[in-house]
């Protein structure tokens, strides 16, 4: 189904989607007047009081370099030294100190962007007159119903999952400008060790004398907050939407703190080697760029080969721009690149998918890197901007979850009027609101492999990152997507209860045990089976869960026989 959309909220949705990979022209590339540097084995930073000229211990021609830079600071972190010099320097900077033989990365600081059955309402069957868990048909889409049966906890507080983004709406606090509050959703979330991370004025661009880090990543974005929903929102307490591991431990760290969600490369790896730090078994990176980031590609290495698995957007301009290859760092082999589904399983039109090759002697050769599998990121528009409506559910096909307003971290999504549905346009419907919390993009896609992975090491956490990814490669289900293939799909969409059940016994009904025409098997065939019958009308989907009773790899008339034929049983 779709209706027209008015010009502001395509408006929304455009702005939206922009920034999630790195060719946003407003955006600046890397900090102004700063370069990074990594030596090829340990040293210190010192600097001389008599002259104010910095040394490495151990490095004479960087030392030397270094003495005839115009250093306006310098400071190390993580083994890499984050030097502030005047902008007019850093090109020749750059230059002399690849040329050092005893160092072994020398590169600018990037900017990245952000890449944008329970009771609850949004998601609950139990209310006859809507097919109200529609409006969360992206936990269907993974089979997620199941993989709860599954895991009935769903969840373990000892998993600790860190989401590296704007922030997250964790706290009720106030910095003395601006008062925030925790996200009323979020309240039953176990928060751990909260961080932001800092090393750029965000309206000069110019560099920090030294990284601001404090105890307080709240969110001014509602990006952040979203993929924190999507991972672990309150789930079976009647209010607006569910989470996908509701149970677990969230370390919510903010690297990108500037407007417009955007951080720079050493943000992000002072977020990553902190979360492992704190014990983090998976971090959600929903951002990208078009940099190739030596730096962060490394960092990428030391987090999983200390066992901790790294999932990541493949990026937002697949639309526009059809040959661009996979954002970065979802370009990095060691992650788990994640491409987004819209509600029909195909993949949406704006998710990268063309792969990454790159020539690298010194963290390994990247050859035709490709998409991982897909996840539930949404479309709202078909390619003649009219609004996707696909089940029917009277709501644009995005992803909702509570997060804040954007700009007002007091303020938060809510349920909508949910007979009405209103398309989440406001009053006037001059524009699309954000009342709802829908959202659409790979940034949304990734933190359902996340949520999915901390099921599965709450299951067995002592499954290693190669071990996972192959488990969700592996049971990547394929069938269900239109005109599949490995280029725009990876190995499939996301299937929870396949990969549980890779790992533990599948107790949920079988089709065998469920009376023909009931679609959740809830022991009764009723209004609610039709509803998931008819929502799912015309789909390659195949599955009693989807409507399709005779299993013959389409919703349609011969199964609305079989639902009828058994009606009232």
């Amino acid at each position: 189904m779709s209706r027209s959309l008015p010009l502001l909220a395509l408006l929304f949705v455009v702005v939206y989607l922009l920034p999630a990979s790195g060719h946003a022209a407003s955006a600046p590339k890397q900090v102004k007047g700063q370069i990074l540097i990594r030596p090829k084995s340990p040293f210190t930073l010192e600097k001389d009081s008599a002259s104010g000229k910095y040394k490495i211990n151990g490095f004479s021609k960087a030392t030397e370099i270094l003495g005839n830079l115009p250093v306006k600071s310098a400071y190390q972190k993580h083994g890499i030294i984050a030097l502030n010099l005047d902008p007019s320097a850093t090109s020749s900077a750059l230059i002399q100190f690849k040329n050092d033989p005893g160092i072994q990365v020398a590169q600018p600081n990037y900017i990245y962007n952000i890449a944008s059955f329970p009771n609850d309402p949004y998601f609950s069957p139990s209310i006859s007159t809507n097919p109200l868990y529609y409006f969360q048909w992206n936990l269907v889409r993974i089979n997620l119903p199941r993989a709860w049966d599954m895991i009935p906890s769903r969840g373990s507080r000892s998993v600790r999952v860190a989401v590296i983004d704007t922030g997250v709406a964790f706290e009720d606090y106030l910095d003395g400008t601006n008062q925030y509050r925790q996200a009323p959703e979020l309240t039953q979330v176990a928060f751990s060790d909260p961080a932001s991370f800092l090393s750029y004025d965000c309206d000069t661009g110019n560099p920090l004398p030294q990284q601001e880090v404090t105890n307080h990543p709240n969110d001014m974005e509602g990006h952040g907050t979203h993929i924190t929903a999507i991972i672990s929102q309150n789930t079976d307490n009647s209010v607006h939407s569910a989470g996908i591991a509701p149970n677990i431990t969230v370390v919510p760290i903010r690297s990108l703190s500037c407007p417009g969600g955007t951080g720079s490369t050493l943000d992000i790896i002072s977020g990553m080697m902190y979360a492992m730090e704190k014990g983090a078994r998976v971090i959600n990176l929903s951002f990208g760029g078009e940099e190739y980031d030596l730096l962060l590609r490394q960092a990428v290495q030391v987090v999983t080969a200390g066992n901790v698995v790294v999932v990541a957007p493949t990026g937002n301009w697949g639309e526009i721009y059809t040959e661009v290859p996979l954002a970065c760092p979802a370009c990095f082999p060691e992650t788990i690149a994640v491409g987004a589904s819209r509600w029909d399983n195909a993949r949406a039109s704006y998710s990268q998918f063309h792969p990454y090759t790159r020539q690298d002697p010194v963290f390994g050769d990247i050859n035709g890197r490709g998409v991982d599998l897909i996840a539930p990121g949404g479309q709202v528009l078909d390619d003649n901007w009219n609004i996707l409506d696909a089940n029917f559910d009277r709501m644009p096909d995005g992803i909702l979850q509570q997060t804040i307003i954007k700009g007002n971290p007091t303020e938060f999504t809510y349920v909508t009027d949910l007979e009405l549905g209103r398309y989440c346009l406001t009053s006037d419907g001059s524009e699309l609101s954000e009342i709802c919390g829908l959202k659409i993009g790979t940034s949304i896609a990734s933190p359902h492999v996340t949520g999915v992975i901390a099921l599965m090491l709450s299951a067995d956490p002592d499954l290693t990152p190669d071990q996972i990814k192959s488990i969700l490669t592996q049971t990547a289900e394929k069938f269900s997507i239109p005109a599949y293939n490995t280029l725009e799909h990876g190995s499939g969409i996301l299937d929870a209860a396949a990969a549980l059940g890779s790992i533990i016994p599948d107790t949920s009904p079988t089709d065998s045990q469920c009376i023909p025409g009931d679609a959740n098997c809830n022991g009764k065939v009723d209004g609610q089976d039709y509803l998931i019958w008819v929502g799912n009308y015309g789909q390659n989907l195949t599955g009693r869960e989807f409507g399709d009773f005779n299993n013959n790899g389409i919703v349609n008339g011969q199964d609305y026989l079989i639902w009828v034929g058994n009606y009232g049983l």
